[in-house]
């Protein structure tokens, strides 16, 4: 009998892994990055319409806003160069960073993305459900988080929200506008 296309491992406690593993699709490809691409691109897209100009408040926060953006990108790509050389992980064996809680450098581009987006005043509900999808790409696409853990999944959102929150808080203090929660 053969195996099923996909099943889903459901891993228990903060340590667990929960992923979809797939009967043909067992590391990252070209689909993986595919996916990865569409997704972001929806995600930037909807975060673009449903956020404002971002024109209003004093100079310095512009530049914040600029600064905080450029640096989560440049970020994100020092991170994908490093992980494909010099801290790729030992073939067959999971990404260390993948079993911790918090890991120092994807966490730390989580809450910089909260940040970012909290900063140009994202609707805090659009900034969640971007977070939470992401999490649920990486549960579902092979080479992205195989073997992170829940409690990571769910720090990786915490952190988020948290940096979202007082990104938001301060932009609008600056910007004598409120806090958007909806869209």
């Amino acid at each position: 009998m053969k195996p099923p296309f996909v099943r889903l491992e459901i891993g228990t406690g903060w340590y667990g892994v929960t992923k979809l593993r797939w009967r043909t699709w067992l590391r990252r490809t070209w689909l993986s990055w595919v996916l990865a691409g569409c997704y972001l691109a929806i995600a930037a897209a909807v975060v673009l319409v449903t956020t404002g100009t971002g024109g209003e408040g004093p100079c310095w926060l512009t530049l914040v806003r600029w600064g905080f953006t450029a640096g989560l990108v440049l970020l994100v790509a020092v991170r994908i160069v490093l992980e494909g050389t010099v801290s790729k992980p030992v073939a067959g064996e999971p990404p260390p960073w993948d079993r911790q809680i918090v890991d120092p450098w994807w966490t730390t581009i989580h809450t910089l993305t909260g940040v970012v987006l909290g900063f140009w005043l994202t609707p805090y509900f659009v900034a969640a459900v971007v977070t939470v999808l992401w999490e649920v790409l990486e549960i579902s696409v092979p080479g992205f988080g195989d073997d992170e853990v829940n409690g990571n999944r769910i720090a990786d959102n915490a952190v988020a929200w948290l940096g979202w929150l007082v990104a938001a808080g301060t932009s609008a203090l600056a910007g004598a506008t409120s806090v958007p929660l909806i869209a």
